[in-house]
């Protein structure tokens, strides 16, 4: 069982790999197919939003404006069904 904390860094890292990447939507089908990574990110969809603005952020020390958060996110989500 995954603590809070270890299952947001997990995911947090996702979302690093999936933003340092020239085609998010391959990298997301390709970090999707590592165990548990899919399961893990959908389930945290309300969150993610805010996950990926402060990954970018905080994390990788860029910026991120809206329309680019939208469409990682709406790529998730879409894999995500």
């Amino acid at each position: 069982m995954e603590t809070s904390f270890y299952r947001q860094a997990l995911i947090r890292n996702f979302i690093s790999i999936i933003l340092q990447s020239q085609d998010y939507k391959e990298e997301i089908k390709k970090q999707f197919s590592i165990d548990q990574n899919k399961e893990r990110v959908c389930s945290s969809l309300e969150d993610l939003r805010e996950m990926i603005e402060e990954t970018s952020t905080y994390i990788l020390g860029k910026e991120i404006n809206d329309d680019e958060k939208e469409k990682i996110f709406s790529l998730i989500k879409d894999e995500c069904i």
